[in-house]
């Protein structure tokens, strides 16, 4: 579990998406032991979350001008 937290923190996108992959994987196959790591891994996954719409966003901007409502 311990890569796994220190891929949400790498600089290359590629190996954040790898460590949420194998977290979603763990998620689904080590339950319920993997609850025991939740304190960490929660903050990580906001984060994570937070990180991606703010890229998504840049890019929609810096490609397709300005959102407009």
């Amino acid at each position: 579990m311990e890569r796994v937290i220190k891929g949400f923190e790498d600089p290359h996108s590629g190996v954040r998406n790898g460590a949420m992959f194998a977290l979603g994987q763990f998620s689904e196959h080590l339950q319920p032991g993997i609850t025991k790591y939740s304190n960490e891994l929660i903050p990580l996954i906001v984060n994570y979350a937070v990180k991606v719409s703010g890229e998504y966003f840049y890019f929609v901007n810096y490609y397709k001008g300005p959102l407009t409502g």
